[in-house]
């Protein structure tokens, strides 16, 4: 015959919250990795990059937006747009 203990419910209980305290720490500091990752991920690569023109001053050129990509030492390897 099993005895009856009153304390099984509550440590059975403090398992279940601690388990939900590991989880949502776990992904807690998942995001927070996550986020600090994308923010100097998207820092290093795009910080060479040169500014676009204004739209308004290439409309009132009567330019479209185009791209030329060159290697080191100024040779062309390829151009995007008109």
């Amino acid at each position: 015959m099993h005895t009856y203990r009153a304390d099984i419910g509550a440590a059975n209980d403090n398992k279940s919250k601690r388990k939900w305290r590991w989880f949502w720490g776990v992904l807690f500091i998942l995001i927070l990795i996550g986020g600090i990752g994308y923010y100097q991920g998207k820092k290093y690569l795009l910080d060479g990059l040169p500014q676009l023109p204004d739209k308004r001053a290439m409309w009132d050129l009567n330019l479209q937006p185009n791209m030329t990509l060159l290697d080191k030492n100024g040779i062309v390897i390829g151009h995007r747009g008109p």
